[in-house]
């Protein structure tokens, strides 16, 4: 199992002075997109942590959700009826954030 702490950096957070780990990896969607990716329509009464365990077989993926789909936040308001795309591949989306840290 991955999660999206495995690949953030500590950044410094000039508001507070201190280092905090990144929220999410710096990656854009547009970069994890492939033509084999699940494309669903929201339902307010979804849950984006739901959507990832009825996809992956786990909830703590919602990260993947968030980022092909350039959400900051699994809680961020989205109107019903809105296209999300749900990567086909939870390895396939580690592996490109893998290659963009370098």
């Amino acid at each position: 199992m991955y999660s999206r702490y495995d690949f953030l950096e500590n950044v410094y957070d000039v508001k507070y002075k201190e280092f905090r780990k990144e929220t999410f990896p710096p990656i854009k969607a547009e970069d994890i997109i492939s033509d084999r990716d699940i494309i669903v329509s929201w339902n307010s009464a979804e849950r984006i942590d739901k959507i990832a365990a009825k996809y992956y077989g786990d909830g703590s993926y919602w990260w993947i959700i968030c980022l092909a789909n350039d959400l900051i936040s699994p809680l961020q308001k989205i109107e019903d009826g809105t296209s999300i795309r749900i990567p086909s591949s939870v390895e396939l989306v580690i592996e490109k954030i893998k290659l963009k840290r370098g």
